[in-house]
C-alpha cells in the first residue's frame, strides 16, 4: 500500500522557517493482521527550506508498506500540528492511496532438463515498479542465485535438476519488495525421451550390431555403457564401452560397469552439469544357443538399475510370446526395453 501526499504550511511564505513555529505532520500505514507499519514523521524545519516551494508546499511524497497477509485490513493515519500559534495553518493533502500488487508468474512449475521456462514479475497497476530481479535457490538451501535481471525472462533453459524455490524482487516507492516464493521442479529425462534422441539411437544401434557380430558357435558376450546428458553442450554422450566376458552356449552372459558421478556433483541452480541419466547394455544373440530364454531385461537388470537410481535400457530381441527361442535368427527384430525406474529421481 502506498499513500501519496504533500505537506503545506503558511509558515513558509509568512517568513517563519527556522523559528519556534515549527509545524509538524505525520503519515502512517498500519496493518491489522500482518503487524506491519510504515510512516513519516517530520517538521517544517526538519524538512529544510529547499523542500518547499514559494507557496509553502512540498513536492509529492510517498509512504509504502508491504502487506504480507492476504485480505488484511489497512489503516492510514494522518496528523498535523500547528506549533506555538494559531494564525498560520498547515495541512497534509492526501492525493491517493494505492494498492500495488507484485507477484511472480512461473509458466511451468514442472519442467525437464533442457526445457525452457518463462518467469514474469507482474505489477498491478503496471508501471509501479523498477529494478527487477528474479532469483532461484534449491529448496534444500538458503543460498539465492540471480536467474535474471529483467521483469520477464522468457527463455530460461533448465540445465540443473532438482526442486527449487523462485522469487522476484522489485523496487516500489523507493523500497525493494519481494514476491512470494514459487515452487519449481526440474526432472531428469524419462526413458522415452532418452531412447528417442538421435545420438542415443546411433550408439545403441552400433552396440547391438557389435554384440551380434561377436557371436560365434562357441562364444558370445554383452556390452554396455552409461548414457550421460551434458546440459551445457545440450547433448547426450556415452561413457566408454565395457565388454563383458565371453560365455558358452549354455552360460548366462553379463557385463558390469560403474556409472560416472555427476560433474559437478552439486551444481548451483544456474550452472549446468553432466548427468548420468541411463544405464545401457545389450543381450547376446541366441542364434547358437540350444535353450530358450526370456526376452528383455532380467530381474537382475531391473534390480541393478533400481539400486543405481537410473533408468535402464536393454537392447534385446522382441522374441516370440516374451521368449527368445533357441537358434533364433541373428537379425530378428529387436528393440530397446526399459529396465528399472522410468527416470532418475529428482534431487532435493
Amino acid at each position: 500500500m502506498t499513500v501519496r501526499y504533500l505537506f503545506f504550511t503558511e509558515e513558509i511564505p509568512g517568513g517563519y522557517f527556522g523559528t519556534k513555529y515549527n509545524d509538524a505532520f505525520s503519515v502512517s500505514i498500519r496493518t491489522q493482521n500482518g503487524g506491519g507499519e510504515a510512516s513519516e514523521v517530520n517538521t517544517m524545519n526538519g524538512l529544510g527550506l529547499a523542500a518547499f516551494d514559494a507557496s509553502g508546499a512540498t513536492a509529492w511524497r510517498e509512504v509504502t508498506l508491504p502487506v504480507t497477509s492476504s485480505g488484511d485490513l489497512v489503516q492510514v493515519d494522518v496528523t498535523v500540528a500547528n506549533v506555538a500559534d494559531e494564525f498560520f495553518d498547515s495541512a497534509v493533502i492526501v492525493d491517493k492511496v494505492t494498492e500495488i500488487t507484485v507477484d511472480l508468474l512461473v509458466a511451468n512449475a514442472s519442467r525437464m532438463l533442457l526445457d525452457t521456462n518463462r518467469f514474469e514479475i507482474t505489477v498491478n497497476p503496471p508501471g509501479g515498479a523498477s529494478d527487477f530481479k528474479i532469483e532461484i535457490r534449491r529448496a534444500s538451501s538458503n543460498a539465492w542465485f540471480t536467474l535474471g535481471t529483467q521483469q520477464i525472462v522468457s527463455d530460461f533453459k533448465q540445465r540443473v535438476a532438482g526442486t527449487f524455490k523462485v522469487r522476484g524482487r522489485a523496487t516500489i516507492g523507493g523500497k525493494e519488495q519481494l514476491t512470494s516464493e514459487k515452487d519449481l521442479k526440474v526432472d531428469f529425462p524419462a526413458f522415452a525421451n532418452i531412447v528417442a534422441d538421435p545420438a542415443v539411437i546411433a550408439v545403441t544401434n552400433a552396440a547391438f550390431a557389435s554384440t551380434k557380430s561377436a557371436a560365434t558357435p562357441t562364444s558370445r558376450r554383452e556390452e554396455g555403457f552409461a548414457i550421460l546428458l551434458d546440459t551445457n553442450a545440450e547433448k547426450y554422450v556415452k561413457s566408454p564401452t565395457v565388454v563383458g566376458p565371453a560365455v558358452g552356449p549354455l552360460q548366462t552372459g553379463g557385463v558390469d560397469f560403474d556409472n560416472p558421478p555427476d560433474n559437478p556433483a552439486a551444481p548451483t541452480p544456474i550452472q549446468g552439469a553432466i548427468y548420468t541419466v541411463a544405464s545401457f547394455h545389450t543381450h547376446s544373440p541366441s542364434v547358437f544357443r540350444p535353450v530358450a530364454r526370456l526376452a528383455g531385461p532380467t530381474a537382475t537388470d531391473r534390480k541393478s538399475d533400481t539400486d543405481d537410481n537410473v533408468t535402464g535400457i536393454v537392447y534385446d530381441y522382441i522374441g516370440v510370446n516374451g521368449m527368445v527361442p533357441p537358434q533364433f535368427p541373428l537379425n530378428s527384430p529387436a528393440m530397446l526395453y526399459q529396465s528399472g525406474p522410468d527416470r532418475r529421481s529428482t534431487p532435493p
